[in-house]
């Protein structure tokens, strides 16, 4: 499952996802699509009615800081769009945050298999 709740006192569910986008892209891939449609039904889940997500986007280190912003902006809103299509009941669950290409998945990346990595959406509770 994409959401892992622990029935553990004082610890948190996490969303173990990570969406990864083409090159200079923040369309949807089909993989990507199918995971974010079971995760908008495992946040229906009661567990998590109290939290709120930030989902937070990413790019590699190519091309400029103004434009990687902008581009992991667009990243995190078309999960969001994603998201809310799939369960219109979570509108108003999430926030975004574009970080652009601030926090590499792999720092100092050296071929494409690195970049593309770098190139993603992730998720935090709040």
């Amino acid at each position: 499952s994409v959401l892992n709740a622990s029935r553990a006192v004082g610890v948190a569910p996490r969303i173990a996802l990570r969406i990864e986008f083409d090159f200079d892209r923040a369309d949807l891939q089909p993989a990507g699509t199918a995971q974010l449609q079971e995760l908008a039904q495992a946040l229906m889940h009661p567990v998590m009615q109290d939290y709120r997500i930030t989902i937070v986007g990413h790019t590699d280190e190519k091309g400029d800081y103004d434009y990687n912003m902008k581009l992991s902006q667009r990243r995190a809103t078309a999960v969001l769009a994603e998201l809310v299509r799939s369960q219109p009941a979570l509108k108003g669950k999430f926030q975004i945050q574009a970080l652009g290409e601030s926090q590499p998945r792999i720092p100092n990346a050296q071929d494409e298999s690195q970049h593309a990595l770098n190139r993603r959406v992730e998720f935090t509770l709040n």
